[in-house]
């Protein structure tokens, strides 16, 4: 949301010092897809590293409590937990790189708008801003209701 935020004040300049052109949105755009590409990159390494603590811990909380067994099964819930996590965020990640490109590349100086392509990225944008919005509102909500937010 960070980036949308970022890429519309710079629209929002460009328009109040009157350079609309096609560049101002090729470059909001650009700046839009390398932003998600860079944050991507960041949430990955952490992904990478839950992915390997939360097995981890599976495996001591199974084997305190069922042994050899408990470890084990502990290590398959804990495996399911790490991949349920990497899907997630190549779903919520992957919908907004793909949107951006997609709205980037909708715009050529020598065709102009390709229109299907825009609307694919604006829809793709969409959808990863919400998944991605209810992965992290759901993951800092408390036991009461009320949310916090970080």
């Amino acid at each position: 949301m960070v980036g949308v935020v970022l890429a519309l004040l710079y629209t929002a300049y460009k328009a109040i010092t009157g350079h609309v052109d096609p560049e101002t949105y090729l470059a909001a755009t650009n700046f839009l897809f390398y932003w998600y590409i860079w944050t991507s990159a960041i949430y990955a390494i952490l992904i990478v590293g839950i992915s390997i603590i939360v097995p981890l811990f599976g495996i001591a909380i199974g084997r305190d409590s069922g042994g050899i067994i408990g470890g084990l099964l502990g290590a398959l819930v804990g495996g399911g937990l790490s991949l349920l996590i990497i899907i997630l965020g190549l779903l919520g990640r992957g919908t907004l790189i793909l949107g951006a490109y997609l709205m980037h590349s909708a715009y050529t100086v020598s065709n102009g708008w390709n229109n299907t392509q825009l609307i694919f990225g604006i829809g793709l944008l969409v959808v990863g801003l919400i998944l991605n919005k209810s992965f992290s509102s759901s993951s800092s909500s408390s036991s009461r209701g009320t949310r916090i937010r970080f």
